[in-house]
């Protein structure tokens, strides 16, 4: 029972992710009336012909989420009218754009009627890409329903037809869809090959959304198998890509994904949080299928809780909208609460009732005859791919052949030719057959020189684009300066990255009375440090969720475990030796007393003209041949005290007068001399410092400091 409702709510996530299959499209309301105002006066003057059609569609396309009767009148005149020209394209997107409007006041049957009457058509016209969205379309309907063998036939379909166009924003949404119906059927496996793939074409099209969308479906896959501590790590990585696209349904549904999670670890407060946040969002866009999930889980909450007249409250609300959406799996899951509820009232009637309604739905989605048939599916799926590539080899194997042939024609006569050009530079003299074949050679040379520049450039182009995507999604990750600002007192960022992207990062996290702050130096720079970091960034979220208060050393103790084990560390020759340096503080703003702990990285405390340096562990965050226990530091802390948290980049950095290194011994002395001025001028001077150290050399390393006022 509880692994259908982790199922559920996987399920639910998914859908609301990628399910709704329909652009949703907000209108500035004078912007829309005005363009409406325009298209009505362009349908007066236009002749009888496909562009009245296509003005038709447009005004149809205006209503389709705001007025369900006028965009259902405009689609029906394009309709007619496409047919009386005989105008197959126009007719299709007509019927196309009926079915939306019927999808949208939920009449499904009529909507699978009028996409599958445009797919005919598109079928007909060879329309492709029109075909891989109507199977899609479809295949969403045929999902809400519960008829997963008709939906998961759809999206591959439509999988199919997006891949062999190289399509692939559809190839993602119809890989994604697959994965959802296969964990809706507990296969996990596959569901994650699945969304693997989706996260591949995303990539592919650099789309944040698809990425994002892909990341928290598996973590959905590892909520429902008990793998908690991933599902809460892909979580914490898709949320900076949503925070980037802003689109509020989707932080809604993040909001919903960490609701569950905290639900199932029971701590009900903060899942209440967030499934309220889920909420408020759902009802700023009126999304039903949101709306029900969050109230079955909030009544849920309140039911732990023994408030039992708010838990039937949110149970009889949520399954209103349930039954509006006509989702089968849905109504089970809030059948399966409600019996819940009755029997804690001790109602065993109505308990025994809802009990018998749930299990009938349950029985009737998943049917070992489904299973089956599903798995046939995506083993024909696979299949055929396989004989599609065999197919493309086969036929680049006959090119090849054929331009073999051409090839040793053309050699056969090159030698002709070239004999007869021996034979005549015979009679022109020595010289010039030199001549000739120095030219020869030389634009031979000089031909082969410009294709492996191509080659460079193109390969160049392609590593820049990659990095620079990687740059993207680091610093969506390091874009919390202004939140960090809101929770230290008085401070200031040096941030500066040797490559594109960094080995270095700093964290921040605030928990009632408590902050703290963190700078680490990972192994390496550019692309292998910058990865090393957003996992860094990662698991140091995951740690701070799990317990009220952690002392610093703790929290690298545990970060230290969740490397080795997570980059598969033993020590064995040849095995991973990546990790990082890192300086950890945590100060109780109450009582001023500040807690510390270092892995190699040193903490300066600047109180008045004295500078004191604190230690940290001669040992990394990583595996290590003799690992202890990390030393927690405790200090109490003045008014104006200064710490400075920083890598090593700053006083490692090459430069001045004889190219040598800045050394720490400076930049203590850096630090004294600029500690009365205000925080950002201390920045200021600091940054000005270093590039005047560096001149002309080439920066060392990455560069990161933080400094504090109390």
């Amino acid at each position: 029972m509880t692994t259908f409702i982790q199922s559920f709510f996987m399920t639910f996530i998914s859908r609301i992710i990628l399910g709704c299959f329909f652009i949703s499209i907000a209108y500035n309301i004078n912007a829309q009336n005005r363009a409406v105002d325009s298209l009505e006066k362009c349908l007066l003057n236009s002749k009888v012909d496909t562009q009245k059609v296509n003005t038709l569609h447009e005004l149809c396309k205006r209503y389709l989420f705001s007025d369900a009767k006028m965009a259902l009148r405009y689609g029906q005149e394009a309709c007619e009218l496409s047919r009386k020209l005989d105008f197959k394209k126009g007719c299709a997107k007509s019927l196309h754009n009926i079915g939306i409007v019927y999808y949208n006041i939920g009449n499904y049957d009529s909507a699978l009627y009028f996409f599958s009457s445009s797919l005919k058509i598109k079928r007909i016209i060879k329309d492709k890409k029109g075909m891989a969205s109507s199977y899609n379309n479809m295949g969403a309907i045929y999902d809400y329903r519960g008829d997963y063998n008709k939906a998961i036939a759809h999206y591959i379909s439509s999988l199919k037809v997006n891949e062999e166009l190289k399509n692939y924003e559809g190839a993602l949404s119809a890989a994604n869809n697959i994965g959802n119906v296969l964990s809706q059927q507990h296969n996990a496996k596959d569901a994650i090959k699945y969304y693997r793939i989706s996260l591949d074409y995303s990539k592919r099209a650099q789309k944040n959304k698809g990425i994002a969308d892909a990341l928290i479906n598996i973590g959905n896959v590892k909520f429902d198998i008990n793998e908690n501590d991933s599902a809460l790590m892909y979580y914490n990585l898709s949320k900076p890509l949503y925070l980037i696209e802003g689109n509020q349904e989707r932080i809604a549904t993040l909001y919903n994904s960490f609701g569950a999670w905290y639900y199932k670890s029971n701590q009900l407060d903060s899942s209440f949080h967030y499934f309220q946040k889920a909420k408020t969002l759902y009802e700023g866009v009126q999304n039903k299928q949101g709306l029900a999930e969050v109230y079955n889980h909030i009544g849920k909450i309140y039911l732990n809780k023994g408030d039992v007249a708010n838990a039937e409250k949110y149970f009889v609300d949520g399954l209103s909208f349930t039954k509006e959406l006509g989702s089968k799996d849905f109504e089970a899951s809030y059948y399966q609460s409600l019996a819940m509820l009755y029997s804690k009232k001790g109602d065993y009637n109505k308990a025994y009732t809802y009990h018998v309604l749930f299990y009938d739905i349950k029985d009737s989605l998943i049917t070992k005859e489904s299973l089956k048939q599903i798995a046939d599916m995506n083993v024909k799926y696979e299949s055929e791919k396989k004989e599609q590539e065999i197919h493309v080899l086969n036929k680049e194997k006959e090119l090849q052949n054929s331009n073999l042939k051409k090839q040793r024609l053309i050699i056969i006569i090159s030698i002709i030719g070239l004999m007869i050009a021996v034979l005549s530079s015979l009679f022109v003299g020595k010289s010039l057959k030199t001549t000739r074949k120095q030219k020869s050679i030389i634009e031979k040379q000089k031909k082969l020189v410009e294709e492996k520049n191509l080659i460079v450039e193109e390969k160049n182009k392609n590593i820049i684009d990659s990095i620079n995507y990687a740059k993207r999604i680091q610093l969506a990750l390091l874009k919390e300066e202004d939140h960090v600002s809101e929770h230290l007192p008085e401070h200031f960022i040096l941030y500066k990255a040797k490559d594109i992207v960094s080995g270095d990062f700093y964290w921040a996290f605030e928990r009632n009375d408590y902050w703290y702050i963190a700078v680490a130096d990972c192994t390496g720079h550019g692309v292998p440090g910058a990865f090393m970091s957003m996992l860094g960034i990662a698991f140091l979220n995951e740690i701070a969720a799990v317990s009220e208060f952690l002392s610093p050393a703790t929290i690298l103790s545990m970060l230290r475990d969740k490397i080795a084990k997570e980059l598969g560390q033993n020590g064995k020759e040849g095995g991973s030796k990546d990790g990082m340096d890192i300086s950890l503080a945590c100060f109780n703003k109450k009582t001023q007393e500040l807690q510390w702990a270092g892995a190699n990285n040193p903490l300066y405390i600047l109180k008045g003209n004295t500078l004191t340096e604190i230690k940290g562990n001669k040992q990394p965050i990583g595996y290590h041949e003799n690992m202890k226990p990390f030393t927690n530091h405790e200090m109490k802390l003045g008014k104006d005290d200064l710490i400075f948290l920083f890598t090593d980049g700053f006083s490692d950095q090459f430069g001045g007068p004889k190219g040598k290194k800045f050394k720490h011994s400076q930049f203590k002395e850096l630090l004294m001399s600029v500690s009365t001025q205000p925080m950002e001028k201390q920045k200021e001077i600091l940054n000005n410092e270093f590039e005047a150290w560096k001149s002309f050399h080439e920066q060392t390393d990455d560069v990161c400091v933080i400094g504090v006022r109390v």
